[in-house]
């Protein structure tokens, strides 16, 4: 009996036809979803990227018509990318197996926590169980998504820089050329640095929150949120459909 498709994408199993037609689906879903609730969004509230958070987008407070898209949007998106994850993941294992199993469960986290704040809004005082408020618990599960990714991902590009080492890959050959994984490096740096040395620049200046202009936080998250889509979005385009054979080198 034929597999079915739902259990080989959760492997990240894809055929070429299915993994496009699947990353073109979930990647237009999402993406309209989030318009919307920027659409929705109320006028009065001037949004814009340098002064609000992705998050506020999902506030039933503050979107009360458009929230529920953000949610949507969000609750796609962390299925999804875990799905391409685990197909990226397939093929970095044959470089350096410990690595990419560390890279993927933090990756996994990393989708975890977005699919999580598609069910936890950045809502302030709206407490429930008695004692946890909507506020803190979206904090917590937006943190175990971003720092997740940025880990995940890191470990991941740290294996495409071992593939170009001979003695460091467990295999006998180079996988993947350079110009396929060099611009995920270049987007990971520019994330990273920018993010950080942006909000150094505003705690020394005394800026208030969220900063002014390109040094404004919320302008960063955004930009983080687009490279972690952009850098999964390459790669499970990217990389070779056919997962390659190799030979393990002989350990003495």
């Amino acid at each position: 009996m034929k597999e079915y498709r739902i259990y080989r994408f959760l492997r990240g199993e894809f055929e070429p036809k299915e993994l496009k037609i699947y990353l073109a689906i979930t990647f237009c879903i999402s993406t309209l979803c989030i318009v919307i609730a920027y659409i929705l969004y109320p006028k009065e509230s001037n949004y814009t990227i340098f002064t609000h958070t992705l998050s506020y987008l999902g506030d039933y407070i503050r979107n009360p018509r458009g929230w529920y898209y953000f949610s949507i949007a969000m609750i796609i998106m962390g299925f999804s990318f875990s799905n391409f994850l685990m197909y990226i993941y397939n093929r970095e294992v044959l470089i350096l197996p410990q690595l990419a199993k560390s890279g993927i469960m933090f990756a996994q986290i990393g989708c975890l926590g977005i699919i999580l704040v598609g069910f936890f809004p950045d809502v302030y005082g709206d407490n429930f169980l008695e004692d946890v408020s909507m506020g803190k618990a979206h904090n917590i599960v937006a943190l175990f998504a971003i720092f997740g990714l940025i880990i995940g991902l890191t470990h991941f590009g740290v294996l495409f820089i071992i593939d170009h080492f001979p003695k460091c890959r467990v295999n006998k050959d180079e996988l993947y050329p350079k110009p396929i994984t060099l611009p995920m490096f270049l987007l990971l740096v520019y994330g990273g640095f920018g993010m950080l040395i942006s909000q150094e620049i505003v705690k020394k200046k005394g800026y208030p929150w969220p900063g002014p202009g390109l040094l404004s936080f919320t302008f960063w998250e955004w930009s983080l949120a687009c490279i972690f889509a952009a850098i999964i979005y390459y790669l499970a385009l990217r990389l070779p459909n056919t997962i390659p054979e190799v030979e393990k080198r002989e350990t003495h």
